[in-house]
C-alpha cells in the first residue's frame, strides 16, 4: 500500500498512533483477528466511507473514529469521544541505536532506550562519529564469521580500511582497549583463495600486509585478516575460527 510521505495509522478496536503531516493517508490496522484487509480510507464498520483516500477527517490533524463526531489530535488515540487518549509513543517506529535521536518517541535515546539494551553499540565500545566514521569495538573474542554476523545483525559491518591514516587510527583505538591481541577486520579470501575481498564489496585500493603475508598458514588454511600482527600496524591472515575481538563500522 503506498502511503506517500506520511500517514495516520489508526488501530480499530484497540489503540491508535498518529503521525500528522501534510498529505496524510489514513490506514486502518485490523487487530480483531477478522483477517480482513483494511486499506486507505476504508471504514472497518462497513458504514459509508467517511474519509476519502488521502485525507484524515475534515480537519487535518483531528480525526474522529468512523461513526463519531469527536476529534482527537495527532499523537493521541484519535478516537474522539469514544476512547481515552493513550500515550504510546511512535508505535511502529524503531529506535536507531547510533544516531543520537529519539526515533521511537518514547523519551529514551540510543543506549538509554530499552530497545537498544543488546545492541553492539551499547554492549561494546562505541566511538562518536568522526572523520573516520562511526565504529564499534567489541573486545569479546570470537571467530571471524560470528563477528561478521554480529555486526550485520546490528545494522553494521566488519570494518573496512582504504588508507594508511585510517589503518593507524583503528590500530590506536583498538590497542587502547586491548593491546594484547590483534582484531578482526572485514577482509577475507573465503570465496576464492588469494582473491581478498571486503565484506561490503568496496574497492581493493589499500592493504598493509606484513612482509611475507598473506601466506595461507602452515598448520591450516588462513583466510581471514586481522591487525596488527607481527609489527605495530601490519596485517596478517589467520585461520578464521581463531578467537579475536572485532571492529564494526556503520
Amino acid at each position: 500500500m503506498g502511503l506517500g510521505a506520511s500517514a495516520v495509522f489508526a488501530v480499530w478496536g484497540a489503540v491508535a498512533c498518529a503521525s500528522s503531516d501534510a498529505d496524510e493517508a489514513v490506514v486502518w490496522v485490523d487487530t480483531l483477528g477478522t483477517g480482513e484487509t483494511i486499506g486507505e480510507g476504508d471504514d472497518p464498520t462497513g458504514a459509508p466511507n467517511p474519509w476519502p483516500p488521502g485525507t484524515d477527517s475534515n480537519t487535518s490533524g483531528a480525526w474522529p473514529m468512523p461513526g463519531t463526531t469527536g476529534g482527537g489530535t495527532s499523537g493521541d488515540s484519535g478516537v474522539g469521544d469514544t476512547m481515552d487518549s493513550l500515550d504510546i509513543g511512535c508505535g511502529d517506529c524503531v529506535e536507531d541505536c547510533l544516531d543520537g535521536l529519539d526515533n521511537d518517541a518514547n523519551g529514551e535515546v540510543d543506549c538509554d532506550d530499552r530497545a537498544c539494551a543488546d545492541h553492539l553499540a551499547c554492549t561494546c565500545t562505541q566511538t562518536l562519529l568522526s572523520e573516520f566514521g562511526r565504529h564499534v569495538f567489541c573486545a569479546e573474542a570470537t571467530d571471524w564469521a560470528h563477528a561478521r554476523d554480529q555486526c550485520e545483525a546490528n545494522g553494521l559491518h566488519l570494518v573496512t580500511i582504504h588508507d594508511d591514516i585510517t589503518n593507524t587510527w583503528l590500530v590506536d583505538q583498538s590497542q587502547a582497549i586491548d593491546g594484547s591481541t590483534s582484531w578482526w577486520m572485514g577482509y577475507s579470501d573465503l570465496q576464492d583463495e588469494g582473491q581478498w575481498r571486503w565484506v561490503d564489496g568496496g574497492p581493493q585500493d589499500y592493504d598493509n600486509w606484513h612482509p611475507g603475508e598473506p601466506n595461507n598458514g602452515v598448520a591450516g588454511p588462513e583466510h581471514c585478516a586481522a591487525f596488527p600482527e607481527h609489527t605495530a600496524f601490519a596485517w596478517n591472515d589467520l585461520e578464521c575460527d581463531t578467537p579475536r575481538p572485532f571492529i564494526c563500522e556503520q
